[in-house]
């Protein structure tokens, strides 16, 4: 019996032609390095809303027998060995986990060559203080603590939610693949003034 039957991977995403390689990419580097059965949630037509297609990624996973979730991004890759830790950890005290400490944004070049198997320079890309691209959760503690879908499009969902979950780092690498950056405009304004509101910011 895998030790991982209780662990589901769940991703939020909508289909775009740019993206579509780098979800192709995530999922085939979980079958090779760690089989997990997963999941993908959209949410509801309209602008792509990541909280809630979270949330329901994971509803899903807990429908289906899941205890723990590994919540990732369409576009960013774990180091298996990081990876493992945290899933043990949080599987013993289920304490939310980000399994790295060093999140790596690798620009269009060096993310050729990731995708490709071949050498990539770290020095070329950007190390980003993230909270967010892979994570793993109890699915009850999720649950008691999801994603709050007043946060639309892009922006300031990950810091809300990181700020409720207080992350345990594992030390590791995540490389988060290129793509068109993108457009941030009135909903990640609404979303930077409901996250200062919410946590007193000026």
């Amino acid at each position: 019996m895998s030790t991982h039957d209780d662990v589901a991977l769940c991703i939020p995403w909508r289909p775009t032609r740019e993206r579509a390689p780098l979800f192709k990419e995530v999922l085939s580097w979980y079958q090779r390095q760690m089989p997990l059965w997963w999941t993908v949630s959209d949410s509801e037509p309209g602008p792509f809303n990541r909280s809630q297609a979270r949330n329901r990624a994971v509803a899903h996973a807990k429908e289906k027998g899941a205890k723990i979730i590994v919540l990732s991004d369409a576009d960013t890759i774990p180091e298996a060995g990081p990876l493992e830790r945290a899933i043990q950890l949080t599987r013993e005290d289920g304490k939310p986990r980000l399994p790295y400490d060093r999140y790596y944004l690798l620009n269009k070049a060096e993310t050729e060559k990731f995708v490709a198997g071949d050498w990539f320079d770290l020095r070329a890309s950007w190390v980003y203080p993230s909270v967010s691209g892979v994570s793993v959760l109890s699915v009850d503690w999720f649950m008691d603590n999801q994603y709050d879908e007043r946060y639309v499009n892009w922006g300031h969902e990950d810091n809300d939610f990181a700020a409720r979950a207080q992350f345990e780092r594992v030390s590791g690498n995540v490389y988060a693949m290129w793509h068109t950056p993108d457009e941030r405009g009135s909903a990640t304004d609404a979303n930077l003034k409901l996250y200062k509101e919410t946590y007193g910011l000026d």
